[in-house]
């Protein structure tokens, strides 16, 4: 899938060196990174993605997408795609990356008090 194509939906703050490029994956974890991947740096409770920016892009990612006024000056001229969240940033590239299959699910609701297990 094309870069621009998966970021059209994104509230992003600021684009650097974005070109169209094809993106083969997506991956929160740059031991998962592939050439061609985008990489989305999220801040955890004990570990900062944004500290493993540039170990993605040595395993070749094209795109990086992390919050804007975190992470490391970047190594490469990869697109670096600045977010306020990336988390919710994630979640909706997986949607667009994978063809939006939450749209074919169906949602059934069971109420009452006993007997649901």
């Amino acid at each position: 899938m094309r870069l621009k194509e998966l970021i059209s939906n994104l509230d992003y703050r600021r684009l650097e060196n974005v070109s169209d490029c094809e993106i083969k994956g997506v991956s929160p974890d740059s031991n998962c990174i592939r050439p061609g991947y985008l990489f989305v740096a999220i801040k955890g409770e004990r570990v900062d993605g944004h500290s493993f920016i540039n170990q993605a892009i040595d395993k070749g990612a094209r795109a990086v997408i992390m919050e804007k006024g975190r992470g490391l000056p970047l190594k490469n001229k990869v697109a670096k795609i600045l977010v306020r969240d990336s988390r919710a940033s994630l979640a909706s590239v997986c949607a667009s990356f994978f063809g939006h299959p939450a749209k074919n699910l169906r949602v059934i609701g069971i109420t009452g008090t006993n007997g649901k297990t």
